[in-house]
């Protein structure tokens, strides 16, 4: 795990995203081998805020991680900005925290576990998190039904999971 005052920054072009600075020597404390393009990293934030990013390369051999305007807002960060961050390589299967009751429906159902697991890991990750982004259980149920049923019927592009049987 690293500690470090991460620098906001923000990419040139026009509506270019924002992200943290990762120095290139802590990269190399978090395993970063040279030709490593990305890795799957929690990242904690003050008030213990844990969040799965990709961390990615920049030309210049540091390392960066995106930051969405919620997280700005909530730590009212401007570009030239530090911020306290904690960084460690992300040891869960699916580069994010599984939501229960997909896990419980993937345990009860092989089949469906079978399908789920044939997918790339963008597009798991990609179901993890329309199901977790879910406000209510009963919806995150309903999209894990939906979601499954879709895949049963071949269809494999995200948008699809989601269009109703």
């Amino acid at each position: 795990m690293i500690q470090l005052e991460a620098l906001l920054e923000r990419f040139s072009y026009k509506g270019g995203m924002h992200f943290f600075i990762i120095p290139r020597d802590q990269l190399e404390l978090l395993g970063w081998q040279a030709e490593t393009k990305s890795m799957r990293v929690v990242c904690s934030f003050p008030e213990g805020e844990r969040k799965h990013l990709a961390l990615k390369t920049l030309k210049t051999g540091e390392g960066y991680l995106l930051v969405n305007a919620a997280l700005r807002k909530k730590y009212a960060l401007q570009v030239g900005q530090t911020l306290a961050i904690s960084v460690e390589p992300d040891e869960s299967p699916f580069g994010m925290e599984v939501p229960e009751v997909l896990q419980e429906f993937l345990d009860q159902d092989p089949y469906s576990q079978n399908l789920f697991l044939s997918l790339s890991d963008g597009k798991k990750r990609s179901i993890i998190h329309s199901i977790a982004s879910a406000k209510s259980v009963e919806t995150q149920i309903n999209r894990t039904m939906k979601i499954f049923e879709n895949l049963r019927l071949g269809k494999t592009h995200i948008r699809e999971l989601l269009e109703t049987v």
